[in-house]
């Protein structure tokens, strides 16, 4: 298949933390969608986006740590409970 290598911007995610089994983030998903919608953060919100923070073969899943998000302008203000995920840009594939 082909692979495309491009630079990408330096961005920003508005995100609900996870925590436990990556494969149970479906639920912090759906949480994220309800309070986007309760807070008016929608309005604001570009894709969502999935940040997991430990490798699953090293890290028991009980302790597996997780954020589920949108990319947001930067400096947008965040409800109580969303964590401000800065995400430095560079050269992706």
């Amino acid at each position: 298949f082909d692979v495309t290598i491009r630079t990408l911007p330096d961005a920003e995610a508005a995100a609900l933390p996870h925590s436990g089994a990556y494969d149970r983030i479906g639920d912090t998903f759906m949480k994220m969608g309800r309070r986007m919608q309760e807070t008016g953060l929608v309005r604001h919100a570009r894709e969502g986006i999935g940040i997991y923070h430990d490798s699953p073969g090293q890290v028991p899943e009980a302790e597996q740590r997780a954020h589920a998000g949108c990319l947001v302008p930067p400096g947008t203000p965040l409800p109580a409970g969303f964590d401000r995920i800065p995400l430095p840009g560079g050269r992706t594939a």
